[in-house]
């Protein structure tokens, strides 16, 4: 399995539990929640619970919120990287979507005294490079997003080394749909300098990019970010705020606020953490919204006006005794909680229910803490950052879900249509043949796979109109762009096979995930199943994390874990090898 294939496995009620939303108390009529966590990271299997920032009103839906005092806001995306909606591979990730961002940020405009939107870039694409057949789907989809983010309000971004898997023509052509300028203070792309800094009043955006990400994108040249930046320094110096907006990995925003004297924020742009951490680097401190469209970064600023020079302080509280021993508490049950079997919703196990119950109560409590605690100093500039989790009942922008739906649809148009050939299979290698074509010698570990989320993998797709998304189907099938496996188009047909020295016609069904996503091809394993020993031979007899890890990447299984997984689908008739 290839590793371009980043919207994977669809088998959410297998794969994790569920998110667990938390309505904050009240303070007066209107609601007001803490942030998520103090300065330390948030890991993966908090986030989907800890990072609610909305409260549950009498319809049921999520509105969006302020903490502390009213005050201008700066809202921050990162890496959306074309994603139109959540993956929903798993219950763990179904945050974002494209119309969900556009609902939350017009509902929550309101509730600051001024917006500002930016990226930090990967607007649209997943990759740096498409192949000739995943053009359509790309070209139709960008389009979609383009008018999401029109809608979002974004101002500014810096070109990532991603966005130009179309070309530069068609980035730019994109970025005037959406009304989107592009900053970066070290970038040239096709000899034509860009724009360096940007304003809103006295606040100062500087877009800046790491060379090391653009070394094979042709027509992007990228100098040096410590000597554009040291001659923008008067400049820094002037401004009231100065947000960095840093288009490389964290150890790369941490550099550039090094080097740059006042610079307060740095905007972590490439492979931004799940957390709602900042690290502070001198004068500035790192923000990371994570990425994919999954959280919203939302840095609000208190008495900033006239704070050139001053160093901004952290609104939110410090540890304190009580507070990290909740902290602790609330990592201990996740860890219980990723030590179950995975299950469905409605069939949680008794104990995996009382743990759940015991995190919201932590989580509660934990917000209450941080909202006693918060602290804004009556003189000097502090800030407030939360990494908001957009979760399902947030707000939704009507006519940008209408715009991806109609996009969803389109998919079996654009893509059916592509005439693609099964990778041919090299003289004397194995191909696939599909899980049904495995029972007819495995009966007991096909009725147990039957029984299992694997075995309904493509259905999922179905129901939401994926079944043709290239960026979906590769881990919902068997042997996806592998030799003698599938493409879309050709997920069952016939085949002439040797069948235990016999020649015979076989007909190869490859949805769902089957025998050979684990075990790997089984031709060779059907023309001589045993070796001399009477082991088994021509397969994987114990499939290992490695197999596993090529679906479940950490992006859209953030619980999974090796040993606990593989006994769920394993059982009476389809067992390990102690």
């Amino acid at each position: 399995m290839t590793t371009r294939l980043p919207n994977l496995l669809k088998l959410c009620g297998a794969l994790a539990c569920c998110s667990i939303f938390i309505a904050a108390s009240c303070e007066s009529k209107k609601p007001v929640v803490a942030p998520a966590t103090t300065n330390g990271p948030a890991t993966a299997s908090q986030n989907t619970t800890t990072g609610a920032t909305s409260t549950t009103g009498t319809t049921g839906k999520l509105e969006p919120d302020d903490v502390g005092p009213r005050a201008p806001a700066i809202f921050m995306l990162s890496g959306l990287k074309g994603y139109t909606e959540p993956c929903g591979c798993t219950l763990d990730v179904m945050l974002g979507g494209i119309d969900r961002i556009a609902g939350y940020i017009a509902a929550a405009r309101p509730l600051y005294e001024s917006v500002y939107v930016v990226d930090g870039g990967d607007l649209f694409f997943e990759t740096t490079t498409l192949e000739e057949h995943e053009i359509p789907q790309e070209r139709a989809k960008i389009a979609v997003v383009s008018k999401g983010l029109a809608e979002i309000g974004v101002q500014i971004t810096v070109p990532g080394e991603r966005d130009f898997a179309l070309g530069i023509d068609t980035y730019f052509e994109q970025l005037k749909a959406a009304g989107i300028t592009p900053v970066a203070a070290n970038m040239t792309i096709s000899g034509r300098e860009l724009i360096k800094t940007q304003r809103d009043g006295n606040r100062l955006f500087v877009g800046i990019a790491d060379p090391a990400l653009y070394k094979d994108i042709k027509g992007v040249k990228v100098s040096d970010p410590k000597k554009a930046l040291a001659a923008l320094q008067a400049e820094i110096d002037a401004a009231d705020i100065t947000v960095l907006i840093a288009h490389g990995e964290v150890p790369f925003a941490k550099e550039m606020l090094e080097a740059v004297p006042g610079a307060d924020f740095a905007l972590v742009g490439h492979k931004p953490r799940e957390t709602d951490q900042v690290d502070q680097i001198g004068h500035g401190f790192t923000l990371e919204p994570y990425d994919q469209g999954r959280y919203l970064g939302v840095l609000k600023l208190f008495n900033a006006e006239g704070a050139a020079g001053k160093p901004f302080v952290d609104a939110r509280p410090t540890s304190k005794a009580e507070l990290e021993k909740v902290e602790r508490q609330i990592e201990h049950v996740n860890e219980s909680i990723n030590k179950l079997p995975p299950a469905t919703v409605g069939n949680e196990p008794p104990v995996l229910l009382s743990l759940r119950a015991r995190l919201a109560k932590l989580q509660a409590r934990r917000e209450e803490i941080q909202r006693a605690a918060l602290n804004v100093p009556a003189e000097g500039p502090s800030f407030l950052w939360r990494s908001i989790a957009l979760e399902p009942g947030l707000p939704v922008h009507e006519e940008i879900e209408r715009i991806r739906d109609a996009y969803n649809a389109q998919l079996k148009q654009l893509n059916s249509g592509i005439e693609r050939e099964v990778v041919p299979v090299a003289k004397g290698a194995a191909e696939f043949i599909g899980t049904d074509n495995c029972s007819s010698c495995h009966s007991g570990a096909k009725a147990f796979w039957d029984k299992t989320a694997h075995a309904r993998a493509w259905p999922t797709l179905v129901d939401r109109n994926k079944d043709f998304d290239q960026k979906c189907v590769g881990c919902h099938v068997v042997g996806y762009d592998q030799p003698g496996g599938s493409v879309i188009g050709k997920f069952e047909y016939d085949v002439t096979l040797d069948v235990m020295g016999t020649p015979s016609e076989l007909h190869k069904s490859l949805t769902n995930v089957g025998c050979e996503s684990c075990h790997g091809p089984g031709s060779l394993h059907v023309k001589s199943p045993v070796n001399s020993d009477g082991a088994p031979q021509h397969i994987i007899v114990d499939p290992t994390v490695e197999q596993c890890s090529q679906c479940h990447v950490p992006e859209h299984s953030p619980r999974f874990r090796f040993d606990v997984y593989v006994d769920e689908i394993t059982g009476p008739g389809h067992r390990r090898t102690p």
